[in-house]
């Protein structure tokens, strides 16, 4: 008889909890703002994917030898956002990836019989390298970057990396420059996947965002501005050169022309070349996509 009491007791108070986290569940669910953030977060993937890793040759005795220098671009690269609420976002996100990064030794140690070579040294060596590569190759170097998802950007958090070679190996905390690629991707990959690039931020008032789809650059510079100076929104030079270069070229007047080439040129100065070029071929669709009129706006 205590035991159905007891049950009934965890049920009344399993019951109310249950209800709740069934009722709120639009704290699962990001926001419009958390969702730019959510973009970055999978364009810095992509970039992770296409990195093109420096290669490292071996000198040609080395290469005669038959020692490899394996160093690839990364694999196995997964990203991952989980409800974490905490006092800085409700959101956690993460990426992880490998880097085969090894020398392969030769495959049997007749290297070793060169003159004047300590023959036994040199063999033993030969098996521990071999044994190291094949650690290596099990195990090899992975990272782990973790980052606030909050409601004005992505916001690192820490880095880890595991690099023993073991099964049961534990990450360890790294540094956000412990790898090149992935230093570069999170330092200077915006949000420019399309739906970013489609997504008008809550704090841009809307018939501004309306009036600079329709080609008025007056409103077009003041969106650029905005992302400038991170007024409002998440700063994203990116998104202030794409505004500012289309607002510079369909203006007619060449005095407001020249402000707008400063202002955009400013923009550009915080890119890397590649991110500029995709920027300037956005621009150039955006004007594919519109029909300039005579003076100066433009329309779908």
């Amino acid at each position: 008889m205590n035991r159905a009491i007891l049950s009934l007791v965890i049920l009344f108070w399993l019951i109310p909890a249950i209800y709740a986290q069934s009722a709120d569940s639009s704290t699962l669910t990001p926001s419009q703002d958390e969702q730019y953030a959510i973009d970055r977060l999978r364009a810095i993937v992509e970039a992770i994917k296409s990195c093109q890793l420096p290669y490292f040759p071996l000198d040609k005795q080395m290469e005669a030898e038959g020692f490899t220098d394996v160093y690839g671009p990364p694999t196995n690269v997964v990203w991952n956002v989980e409800f974490h609420p905490s006092i800085r976002a409700r959101f956690l996100g993460s990426i992880e990836f490998s880097e085969p990064s090894y020398l392969k030794m030769p495959p049997d140690d007749s290297y070793c019989n060169k003159p004047k070579m300590n023959k036994s040294e040199c063999r033993r060596m030969w098996v521990i390298g071999t044994e190291g590569y094949q650690r290596q190759v099990a195990h090899p170097q992975r990272f782990r970057y973790e980052f606030d998802v909050t409601s004005h950007d992505l916001e690192f958090l820490r880095a880890l990396k595991k690099t023993k070679q073991i099964d049961d190996e534990q990450w360890v905390d790294g540094a956000i420059d412990s790898d090149a690629c992935a230093f570069r991707a999170i330092k200077y990959t915006p949000a420019n996947t399309p739906v970013a690039q489609n997504s008008k931020p809550s704090a841009i008032p809307q018939a501004l965002w309306d009036s600079a789809g329709r080609g008025d650059a007056t409103s077009q510079y003041l969106i650029g501005t905005m992302y400038t100076e991170g007024n409002g929104i998440p700063q994203d030079y990116t998104e202030a050169y794409f505004w500012l270069d289309i607002a510079a070229s369909s203006n007619d007047d060449s005095k407001s022309r020249e402000r707008l080439t400063t202002a955009r040129d400013a923009a550009a100065a915080h890119l890397t070349p590649d991110v500029l070029l995709e920027t300037q071929k956005r621009a150039r669709k955006w004007f594919e996509n519109h029909q300039i009129t005579t003076n100066g706006g433009a329309q779908p």
